[in-house]
Parts: structure tokens; C-alpha cells; sequence
């Protein structure tokens, strides 16, 4: 949780790959990537940005539209912008990302149920439960089946489909819901 320390250490990576293996290689790209995550996570949402949407475009190009790093790429921007507040632009990206996980068949991997968590969010946020609870109801198997019933990410999923719920008017189900994840 050193920020700033790590986001030197990743700069300084990143520039050196660059100079070694050239600014469109994988594991330049990765460092890139790193450091965007450690701005972002700094609070340096504009910065991080800027970098996420090189790195996409940069993966889009050379390892195409489906490829894993290209689709992370799309969830790392999406939730820098959700924490930058630009939910519109987030959730379009967000959901991209979760389309092309379906897409591919990943769509029971750790980044792509949090892209599912995170669209719901921000569903909520703008004010529609009900698409919230679709995504959510969709995922919560994916989540149960890949990463456990106990695992962080599937009492997250489960936590959120209960505040959709409640959203929707639905306590009852919403309480149920969440004495489940409880």
C-alpha cells in the first residue's frame, strides 16, 4: 500500500523495458500498466488515464480485440474512470470488457466477475437495480462455481444483488439475500 514507492519502482521498470524490449512488448506493456495502477490507486485518476487508454490502444492493435491483455485493459480503465466519477464512460467500457470475457469463454475468471460487480455498481449508482440484479444474478453462479461460495469476490457479488434488491423494493428478498452473505 506504498503508492508512491511503488509507482517509481513500476516507472522506473517501465521506462527500462521500454528502452530494452520496446514500447509495444507484453511485459513492457505490463509494467505500463503497474505504474497505471499504482497512479490510480494514488489518486492520480487523470495520469493513470491517460496510460490505461495507451495500453488499450497499444494492446487492441498488436495482440487484438479478444486477447486477455486487451480486455484487462478495458476493466482497468473502466474503473479508473469509475473512480475519476465519469460512470457513464465507466460503464461503457466495464461492460465491454464483460461482453468480450463472455465472448471468450473467461467469463468465470476473477477479473470478469469483478467486471460484472463493478457494472452492477455502477447500474446502481445511476439508478436502475433492476439491470443491476440481472448481471449480479448472472454472475453469482460463475463466482460460486470458479472462485467458492466464501470467496471475497462471490460475498461482494452476493452483498450487492442484496442492495439491488432493496433498491428494487424487494426487502424481503434483499433481507434474504443478505443473511445468506452474512
Amino acid at each position: 500500500r506504498k503508492w508512491d514507492e511503488g509507482g517509481r519502482l513500476a516507472r522506473e521498470i517501465w521506462e527500462a523495458r521500454v528502452k530494452v524490449l520496446g514500447a509495444e512488448n507484453p511485459y513492457t506493456l505490463a509494467s505500463q500498466s503497474t505504474y497505471a495502477g499504482a497512479l490510480s490507486e494514488s489518486g492520480q485518476f487523470q495520469k493513470a488515464e491517460v496510460i490505461q487508454r495507451q495500453i488499450l490502444q497499444i494492446t487492441e492493435k498488436t495482440q487484438g480485440p479478444d486477447a486477455p491483455s486487451t480486455i484487462f485493459a478495458l476493466g482497468n480503465l473502466g474503473q479508473t474512470l469509475t473512480h475519476r466519477g465519469a460512470y457513464v464512460e465507466a460503464e461503457r467500457y466495464l461492460q465491454e470488457a464483460l461482453t468480450r470475457f463472455q465472448r471468450t469463454g473467461l467469463s468465470a475468471q476473477l477479473d470478469a466477475l469483478l467486471c460484472a460487480k463493478e457494472v452492477a455498481m455502477l447500474r446502481l449508482l445511476r439508478g436502475y437495480p433492476a439491470d443491476a440484479e440481472k448481471v449480479l444474478t448472472e454472475a453469482l453462479p460463475r463466482s460460486i462455481r470458479g472462485l467458492g461460495a466464501d470467496h471475497y469476490i462471490t460475498l461482494f457479488i452476493q452483498r450487492v444483488l442484496g442492495r439491488a434488491l432493496a433498491d428494487e423494493g424487494r426487502l424481503d428478498e434483499a433481507e434474504m439475500q443478505l443473511k445468506e452473505t452474512l
